[in-house]
């Protein structure tokens, strides 16, 4: 098997040896997740790079269910280089940075968020918040002059005052729910590292909602229901984003060195009332107050993934523009929102 895996901390090159660090050595962390897999397969596949260095708490091994034929991802190309590390543990930063180092990695694709909420909110906080505190001072350590992360479009938030469309120039505005104000916090922390280190091209992806994903993604498990919550005299337009779009938008700004944040959507938008139809969903309309409250007891009970503020997203607008990316990279997202919803409705996920 060409994978090697690494669990013990190695010991760094001397910093002589910092001159043979080279872009066509990749690292992503959080590369064995249902988005990282993908990225790991564009840069295996991509002449012009050398090395790709995997970085996961999982071995690579141990595959989402349902997700195992990406395996040939993981265990057969010779390009790859998987070590395990969780990003949570004290002294994370000082190991990834001698993964950095070791290898000659000169650029970081941070990819280690997680996809839908979880009740496990201090979990959630240490690999969002303090994880990427860690990368970014392993990043800083090692040397890094590439540096690329992922946050979420819903990192905006759903308001009545939301203009018509969001640009990359407006304040994140996440609601209470922990899940997003971590990842707005991450966002945060990148785009502070990059005033600070002016010498680093950093840029952040903001991605907005996966769909078709993996079966227990935020997005794809509430649109698989076969009833839908809405609300009721509202219906605003949505946005989704193919994972492949996903992909060739970082692969666009990886390329281009980009700097600052980017909104990564897909293309055209429909109100949920339209989504549901395709889908061929019963919509459930509620009251906002009777839905949040309703959605707050579930979501305590642990009987549905939507906590109470995720609710506002069925309500107010959060639709974003990719100007800014189009104009960077020259990125066309190649779904539209009628071709993302027939794959839905025909994988097996939708079921």
């Amino acid at each position: 098997m060409a994978t090697r895996t690494s669990t013990k901390k190695t010991q760094p090159r001397s910093r002589t040896a910092k001159a043979v660090a080279t872009h066509r050595v990749v690292a992503v962390t959080g590369a064995f997740g249902f988005f990282g897999r993908r990225v790991l397969a564009r840069l295996e596949e991509d002449p012009e790079i050398d090395r790709v260095v995997a970085v996961d708490v999982r071995s690579g091994l141990h595959l989402d269910p349902g997700e195992e034929s990406d395996a040939s991802v993981i265990t057969r190309h010779p390009k790859l280089s998987a070590h395990t590390l969780d990003l949570t543990a004290p002294g994370s930063d000082r190991e990834l940075a001698d993964i950095l180092v070791n290898e000659g990695a000169q650029s970081l694709l941070h990819l280690a968020f997680l996809s839908t909420p979880t009740h496990h909110m201090e979990m959630a906080h240490e690999l969002e918040t303090i994880g990427t505190h860690y990368v970014l001072n392993a990043a800083s350590a090692a040397g890094i002059s590439r540096l690329l992360s992922i946050s979420s479009t819903m990192c905006y938030g759903a308001r009545p005052d939301n203009p018509a469309f969001l640009t990359e120039d407006h304040p994140l505005r996440p609601p209470p729910s922990r899940s997003l104000r971590d990842k707005a916090d991450a966002d945060d922390q990148v785009r502070r590292f990059a005033a600070e280190h002016p010498e680093v091209a950093v840029a952040v992806a903001r991605l907005g909602a996966l769909l078709p994903s993996a079966r227990d993604h935020f997005w794809t498990r509430l649109l698989s229901r076969p009833v839908v919550p809405a609300v009721l005299g509202y219906d605003p337009l949505l946005q989704f984003l193919h994972p492949d779009d996903g992909v060739a938008a970082l692969w666009g700004l990886w390329r281009a060195a980009a700097r600052g944040p980017f909104n990564v959507i897909g293309a055209s938008q429909l109100p949920l009332s339209h989504v549901l139809t395709r889908l061929k969903k019963i919509p459930v309309y509620l009251p906002a107050r009777l839905g949040q409250s309703l959605a707050a007891a579930l979501w305590s009970a642990q009987l549905v993934e939507m906590p109470q503020h995720f609710f506002g997203f069925l309500r107010w607008p959060w639709l974003c523009d990719d100007a800014r990316i189009r104009s960077t990279t020259g990125f066309t997202p190649q779904y539209d929102i009628k071709t993302v919803l027939n794959i839905l409705a025909t994988s097996k996920e939708a079921a």
